[in-house]
């Protein structure tokens, strides 16, 4: 009751020379009819002392009111943004088992040798029902060794004779899509050979490869073997952006190990 009393005290104020003039204009009509001057009854400065007084407090409400419409527009314009917020998909980075995810193939290398060859993915999806347009991956970090990030990573099975590879993509409601981060390459030693530059490598145990399956062009996807920590950045149009840290290894055995940090 204090505060209120206190703030209408200082609303009513910021008008006082509407007050003073009334109550001013008031005291000398009544002084004027008491001596018997020349004014009109006492009743009538009596009621613009009071109109005076009046004025100040519509004008203090107005000001009120109009503070209030102001703060509602504001309020009215935060929700709109918080809706518009809630409208927006959540992409999110998923992985699992299976050979969408992990996919082990043989195949040969620039130089003809046999080789194995194992591809560890992300599924990107969103939580929304409607279509998110421009959908790209990015691996945004890299540590201890670092490649010049960030790099735009490879969409599973793009794989154009021209190599113009796609840069995004488009994910409706509930669908998932895959992207290809990592490669391990590795000889395969269950296929026989003569050749003395292949032999040469088993014997020195030179035989692994590992790469990071980006589509930059003249940046190298080649990494040392071992532990390497990154960041996966997925972005789309008009859905929240969505990090996740990584996991890159390869074990003892020489298996390429890919997991969620």
């Amino acid at each position: 009751m204090r505060e209120s009393l206190g703030e209408y005290a200082r609303a009513v104020a910021k008008w006082w020379w509407i007050v003073t003039v009334g109550v001013i204009a008031a005291i000398v009509g009544v002084v004027q009819s008491v001596s018997g001057l020349a004014g009109g009854p006492v009743w009538v400065w009596v009621i613009l002392a009071f109109a005076g007084l009046s004025i100040a407090q519509f004008m203090a409400f107005h000001e009120s009111r109009k503070e209030l419409a102001a703060s509602k527009g504001e309020l009215v314009g935060l929700q709109v943004q918080i809706n518009e917020l809630k409208a927006q998909p959540n992409l999110e980075i998923v992985t699992g088992v299976g050979s969408v995810f992990r996919q082990e193939r043989r195949v040969r290398s620039s130089e003809g040798f046999p080789m194995k060859e194992t591809v560890c993915r992300v599924g990107i999806r969103h939580d929304g029902n409607a279509t998110v347009d421009n959908v790209s991956v990015d691996l945004e970090s890299m540590k201890p060794h670092s490649l010049p990030v960030p790099l735009r990573l490879h969409q599973m099975n793009d794989n154009p004779p021209t190599r113009q590879f796609k840069q995004d993509f488009s994910l409706d409601g509930g669908e998932t899509k895959y992207v290809d981060v990592v490669l391990e390459q590795h000889d395969d030693e269950e296929q026989p050979t003569r050749d003395r530059v292949l032999l040469l490598r088993r014997a020195r145990g030179a035989t692994s490869r590992l790469l990071i399956f980006h589509i930059v062009p003249g940046v190298s996807q080649d990494i040392p073997v071992g532990r390497h920590e990154i960041v996966i950045f997925a972005h789309g149009h008009d859905a929240k952006p969505v990090r996740q840290n990584f996991i890159i290894d390869v074990d003892d055995n020489g298996k390429l190990q890919f997991a969620s940090a």
